[in-house]
């Protein structure tokens, strides 16, 4: 979360967000039925939600092995989906 966000009390964040969705989609989106703040960095098994960073090269060289169990141990997340949003396997 920006500093600038973080500074904000969990109601002002509330309406910064709601407001923002009503400039792009429309009045509607200014009424939600209810609205969740998930603050994941101060979550005990995640510690945030932040993207991974291979040099180039990393993907195509190692993917393969980012996924691959270790035992009982299965990896789930962005950097190990073979679907999500930023790319198709």
């Amino acid at each position: 979360m920006a500093a600038s966000a973080r500074s904000l009390s969990a109601d002002e964040r509330c309406t910064a967000v709601v407001s923002c969705f009503e400039r792009f989609f429309g009045a509607p989106a200014g009424r939600p039925e209810r609205y969740l703040e998930k603050l994941w960095a101060e979550e005990e098994w995640t510690r945030g939600c932040y993207g991974c960073y291979m040099p180039t090269g990393g993907w195509t060289a190692f993917g393969d092995a980012l996924r691959a169990p270790i035992g009982p141990l299965h990896w789930a997340g962005a950097e190990t989906a073979t679907v999500s949003t930023g790319a198709r396997g």
